[in-house]
Parts: C-alpha cells; sequence; structure tokens
C-alpha cells in the first residue's frame, strides 16, 4: 500500500516541477522582451541619469521572480498531502533546510542568469530523478504481490500452529486418558489378586471349619450316651481337653471368616446363591451330576465350591453338583 502511494506522490511531482518550468520559460520570455522595449525606450527619452533606474529596474526583476516562484510553489505545495510513513522529524529538518537554503540565495544571487542556472540545475536534477524513480517504480513493480504473498505465509502459519495446538492438545488428553485407564486396570488387577487370595483363604478356613464342627459333635454325641458316663457320672481329663481345644479352634475359624467376609463386603464382593437354584454357566461349574427325580433336571444339589461375584462380574465360579433325570446318563 505504501509504495503505490509513494510512485504516485513521485509522478505528481514531477508533473508539477515541469508544469512550473514550462510556465516560468513562458513567462519569462515575455517578461524580458517587454523590460528590453521599455529599456529602451527610456533611453531614447531620458540621459545618462535614466540608465540607472533602467539597471535598477533590470536588477529588480529577478527578486520579482523569486517571490513569485515561492508564492506559487508553496500555494501549490500547500494542497499536497505529505507522503505517509515519512518521520515528523525528518520533515521539519527538511523544511528547515529548504528554508535557510532559500534565504542563502536570495542573499547571494540577485541576477537572472543566477536564477536561471538554478531553474536549469533543478531540471536536469528532477529529470535525472525521474528516471532514476522510474527505474525504482519498475523494481518496486516486482514487489507488488510479496504484500498477499507474506498474508497468504501468515494466514498458512496461523492455520498451522491452530491445528498444531489442537494436536497437541488431543494427545495431551489421549494421554491422560490412557494414564487414567492403566491406573484404573492396575487397581483392578491389584485388587482382584488380593481378593483371590482372600478367597483362598478363606475356603481354605472353612475346610477346616466344618472337620472341627462334625468332630466336636461327635464326642458331645459320644459323651452324653455312653454307659459308662450315665454310670459312673464323670468325664476323662483328656477328653475334656479335646473339647476344649476343638471349641478354641472353631472360635478362631469363626472370627478369621468374619473378618475376610468384612473385607470382601468392603470390596463388594457377594456370594453366588446356587443351591436348590437352576444351573447358570456363567457363573457355575458342574463338577458332578446325579440322576434323581426329586428334583427337576439342572437343579444345583449340592455345592462344593462357593462362588464370588465382584460388582458385574465373575471373580470365583462356583463348583457345584447337578440334578439329571433318571434314565438319560451315559451307560
Amino acid at each position: 500500500m505504501h509504495i503505490k502511494q509513494i510512485k504516485e506522490a513521485l509522478w505528481r511531482s514531477l508533473r508539477l516541477f515541469r508544469k512550473y518550468f514550462k510556465t516560468a520559460r513562458c513567462g519569462r520570455n515575455r517578461r524580458l522582451q517587454r523590460q528590453d522595449e521599455a529599456s529602451e525606450r527610456e533611453i531614447e527619452t531620458v540621459g545618462s541619469g535614466d540608465r540607472v533606474s533602467a539597471a535598477q529596474t533590470k536588477e529588480g526583476i529577478p527578486e520579482d521572480l523569486v517571490r513569485r516562484f515561492r508564492t506559487w510553489i508553496d500555494h501549490v505545495l500547500s494542497e499536497e498531502p505529505v507522503l505517509r510513513g515519512i518521520p515528523q522529524e525528518l520533515l521539519e529538518e527538511l523544511k528547515e533546510k529548504s528554508d535557510h537554503q532559500d534565504l542563502v540565495g536570495l542573499e547571494n544571487r540577485h541576477d537572472l542568469y543566477s536564477m536561471w542556472s538554478a531553474i536549469t540545475a533543478v531540471t536536469q536534477e528532477v529529470k535525472l530523478q525521474g528516471r532514476t524513480f522510474k527505474r525504482l517504480a519498475d523494481k518496486i513493480d516486482t514487489f507488488s504481490g510479496l504484500d498477499r504473498s507474506i498474508d497468504s505465509a501468515l494466514r498458512a502459519h496461523a492455520e498451522a500452529l491452530g491445528e498444531a495446538k489442537k494436536i497437541a492438545e488431543q494427545a495431551r488428553k489421549v494421554s491422560e486418558d490412557h494414564e487414567e485407564a492403566l491406573v484404573r486396570h492396575a487397581e483392578v488387577r491389584g485388587r482382584r489378586q488380593i481378593l483371590n487370595v482372600l478367597l483362598d483363604v478363606r475356603e481354605r478356613l472353612t475346610r477346616g471349619l466344618e472337620p472341627a464342627r462334625e468332630s466336636l459333635a461327635k464326642m458331645e454325641e459320644g459323651g452324653s450316651s455312653g454307659w459308662l458316663s450315665r454310670t459312673f457320672r464323670r468325664q476323662d481329663a483328656g477328653a475334656v481337653h479335646t473339647r476344649d481345644v476343638l471349641n478354641a479352634l472353631i472360635n478362631g475359624y469363626a472370627l478369621s471368616l468374619d473378618r475376610i467376609d468384612e473385607v470382601m463386603q468392603e470390596f463388594g464382593v457377594r456370594e453366588i446363591i446356587c443351591k436348590g437354584l437352576p444351573f447358570d454357566p456363567r457363573a457355575m461349574r458342574a463338577v458332578d451330576v446325579q440322576e434323581t427325580g426329586d428334583v427337576p433336571e439342572g437343579v444345583v444339589l449340592e455345592v462344593y465350591r462357593t462362588g464370588y461375584m465382584l460388582d458385574d462380574e465373575v471373580l470365583w465360579p462356583a463348583q457345584v453338583k447337578v440334578a439329571r433325570a433318571v434314565g438319560t446318563g451315559t451307560k
């Protein structure tokens, strides 16, 4: 945008100087002709004293021409807008130098020859500058589309930067989601391992508790029905000690199982109810089959190992015995 304005201002200045020099040249010729005719008439009618007046008149012509030139150029330049992009300090410095040079020229040069020489020099300078500006304009034309190319490059850069930010944000989100998924998977896996250990311990404690209860029940039954006990009403010291050990063992098993059940409940583990219900292959494993007509086929008769659910997922499948209709078994 600035390049186009500079070119237009330069061409306007060149046309302005050409117009002025053409006008000044025609006016100067007419003025000199009139002054020569007036001088000849004054010489013919007036004596030698009048020659001094004619010389003074000729000497006053350059000053008048300079004054008119300055007035005209100031009037024309006042209508021209100042070029954009030129610092105000540079304009003020040029104005001060121009005023100073004008004053020096008026003080030192007052003849028509000096004025015409200056105008001729300015004309040649303007021609040289015109050719220079023409070459400059031709070179500047090669950069006419540079601003559009720069704008396109900047827009492309901004779009690429925006896409890069989006990709980085998506990558960060995917990384965070993946990290959270890994943490959840590690938590679930660790919890399953702990629960598997607890369930295995619970199963072992359950298996140990059942024989202890059966042994204690047999001792109670044998002690109350024996004829020696009924006859002598006394008990063997060894039997009493065994009964106490069994009671303590049963209590220890029961306390351990209760604590394990509390932990399993905190983790969200619940027991799978199987006995008396239809066989469910998703949560049960049939390890034994019994032909019977007492219950419908496919009903669970006995649970060998209790199954457990973790939320909606089977943690331990139950091992059961399933009923089968009589006569449907393989021979």
